[in-house]
């Protein structure tokens, strides 16, 4: 209520009844920003993963939950560091442009009976997708790491990647925010 109406308020999630009559620039609508911090978020992961891992990506078996942006660039950061990369999506044709794309592509209603075959298990879907007995199925030496802003994976021994970028990689994270920011306001000006 002691803002000024004549700033502009930086952040994410900024669609609030408080910030009616303010000038918003939310970086969780622009689709460059969300893409970039996707691709921060996935190579933090990977090297997350690393740090845990006591082999090489070469012929690891990996399953990443989900194909929305994070899952997307795990998949292609992962195939091109030579692992086994399998992605669990619901819609056939997502499914389709996994395997198109050279990735096993698996239904994430049946995941039950492939489980046992993964050393990491990356999760992106931000709901329900792993229960905790389900992970029983997974192998003892099963990596797990969390990247949904919601979890989709329950049990004890599951890594908490969320919120990547800032912990792992605050400076690229910053010049991503940094110049998505100064893009933003400048395309405001230009319509203005």
């Amino acid at each position: 209520k002691k803002l000024p109406r004549d700033i502009t308020v930086l952040g994410g999630m900024l669609d609030r009844q408080g910030l009616i009559g303010y000038r918003c620039q939310d970086l969780l609508t622009d689709p460059l920003y969300l893409a970039k911090n996707a691709m921060i978020t996935a190579y933090c992961a990977v090297g997350l993963a690393e740090r845990n891992l006591p082999v090489v990506w070469e012929g690891c078996p990996v399953l990443v939950l989900g194909w929305g942006r994070i899952g997307k660039c795990l998949g292609s950061i992962l195939k091109k560091l030579g692992a086994e990369v399998s992605i669990a999506a619901r819609k056939p044709e997502d499914l389709a442009m996994i395997a198109a794309l050279g990735c096993d592509g698996r239904s994430v209603a049946g995941l039950d009976c492939i489980l046992r075959r993964y050393r990491v298990i990356f999760n992106t879907i931000p709901a329900p997708v792993l229960k905790q007995g389900q992970r029983a199925l997974c192998r003892e030496d099963c990596i797990l790491i969390e990247l949904a802003s919601k979890p989709g994976m329950e049990g004890a021994g599951i890594i908490d990647g969320r919120g990547l970028p800032g912990k792992m990689a605050p400076e690229s994270s910053g010049k991503l925010i940094a110049r998505s920011v100064m893009r933003l306001c400048a395309r405001e000006d230009e319509t203005a």
